[in-house]
């Protein structure tokens, strides 16, 4: 843990602690910086005000604030945030004792030929750095919502990559862990295609997308809910075209389904989907084909039949 007071509230500590960080590891433990994201909590002491922040070290020093600041003097009448004092003080100590047992207990430094190193150099934390005896290239991505139905039901149907493993985080937060395969490089999304290529597959990609909502799990049909060209992938095989859906983060069932409380209003998205709308099949439909055509345009070539 770094601490850096100040005397009054309008005085900013954290650069000033975050230069005591970068200090400390790179001169006290260089060479654990290429085995470690050096987790280390940031104490900002201002005057009578205090923040808890965090900071790792991947490619550069990374911080992010993890509390507002907080009064330190007694507020009489003001339980409630006398209270959220306590138990953010509460929450740093139990961490602290979990993250200095980490330390105690992390591994051996690691030989030189190790495959984490890579690891580490890539920016891959350590919780993906897992055993397999499997040749199968995966993927790992961190969610706070995610259609895992969806994603299973559209793999099974060879319209998704297979989805492999699924974690939640910690039973306190919504944040979860999600692995899949990996597709092979001859996979692109559709925002990567040539135009003659994108008109050549559009056909098959509207095609995958009906054949997509037309499965049924226990009755049940789905929607993607995000059905823009980057989460499409595509591989030409011959004259033909294999479709992969992937990023199933808002994926539900439809008509029951509900986006996001905050969507990209940068977005064109199709009439009815709105922040906490329910999700349904032809917005997928919609936003696809506009998103097709809209890319087609752009190149002057034919638009969509």
């Amino acid at each position: 843990m770094v601490a850096e007071c100040k005397i009054g509230l309008e005085e900013k500590a954290q650069p000033q602690g975050l230069n005591y960080y970068h200090k400390i590891w790179s001169h006290s433990f260089p060479n654990k910086l290429g085995q470690s994201f050096a987790p280390t909590f940031i104490l900002e002491l201002m005057g009578a005000g205090l923040r808890i922040g965090g900071a790792v070290w991947t490619h550069k020093v990374q911080y992010e604030p993890l509390t507002d600041v907080t009064n330190l003097l007694p507020l009489l009448g003001q339980e409630s945030a006398m209270l959220r004092l306590a138990c953010q003080m509460q929450a740093l100590r139990e961490c602290m004792s979990d993250l200095v047992a980490e330390h105690n207990h992390a591994s051996p430094e690691l030989a030189s030929g190790s495959n984490r190193l890579s690891l580490f150099a890539k920016g891959i934390p350590p919780q993906l750095h897992r055993e397999s005896s499997s040749d199968v290239q995966m993927v790992a991505k961190f969610a706070i919502r995610y259609g895992m139905d969806v994603h299973r039901a559209w793999a099974a149907g060879g319209l998704a990559p297979r989805l492999l493993h699924t974690e939640v985080i910690d039973s306190t937060d919504p944040l979860q862990l999600v692995i899949m395969e990996w597709l092979p490089e001859t996979y692109r999304t559709l925002d990567q295609l040539p135009l003659d290529e994108l008109q050549s597959a559009a056909p098959t990609i509207q095609q995958a997308s009906q054949s997509a909502h037309g499965i049924l799990v226990n009755g049940q049909c789905f929607a993607h809910g995000d059905a823009r060209l980057p989460n499409v992938c595509v591989r030409q095989e011959g004259q033909q075209w294999s479709v992969k859906f992937v990023d199933f983060d808002w994926a539900g069932a439809a008509g029951v389904h509900c986006y996001p409380p905050f969507m990209n209003s940068s977005i064109r998205w199709p009439a009815g989907a709105t922040p906490l709308a329910i999700i349904q099949q032809q917005h997928d439909v919609a936003l696809l084909r506009a998103e097709l055509e809209f890319q087609l345009e752009g190149g002057l070539l034919p638009m969509l039949q």
